[in-house]
């Protein structure tokens, strides 16, 4: 989630990881990806307007999941992103269960709280796009 002029980012800090990550969650068997974005977004940040997203897939990652100790074996962790857009001044509430914080970062000075290589790509990949 960027703000109308694509300058920053909202980021959530989130409960399990301990850091800065973009909103989402589990499709569980929903195939309507950018649905499921949305509603966790909605979840997590308790924003009730809608984002103004942009129509494609902004990026897939994959990366690796370990094993845990609920017996899950490791595995492999597929992200479709998309990006979309709120006013900056839009009222949020964290969802306490899984966010920490949720706070507006300068797409600029974000290095120092956020060190994920798919994070910065985004990042980088958000700042390289002309505003539509």
């Amino acid at each position: 989630i960027t703000n109308l002029e694509r300058s920053r980012v909202l980021l959530m800090f989130h409960k399990k990881f301990q850091k800065w990550l973009q909103f989402g969650g589990h499709s569980d068997g929903d195939t309507d990806t950018m649905a499921t974005a949305i509603r966790e977004f909605h979840e997590e940040s308790g924003i009730e307007i809608a984002p103004i997203i942009m129509d494609d897939i902004f990026n897939i990652d994959i990366h690796d999941i370990p094993a845990d100790l609920k017996w899950r074996p490791a595995h492999q962790h597929y992200d479709v992103l998309y990006l979309g857009s709120i006013p900056e001044d839009t009222p949020f509430t964290r969802q306490e269960s899984e966010v920490d914080d949720i706070r507006w970062f300068d797409i600029d000075g974000i290095w120092e709280y956020v060190g994920e290589r798919r994070i910065l790509e985004m990042l980088e990949k958000i700042k390289s796009m002309s505003y539509v």
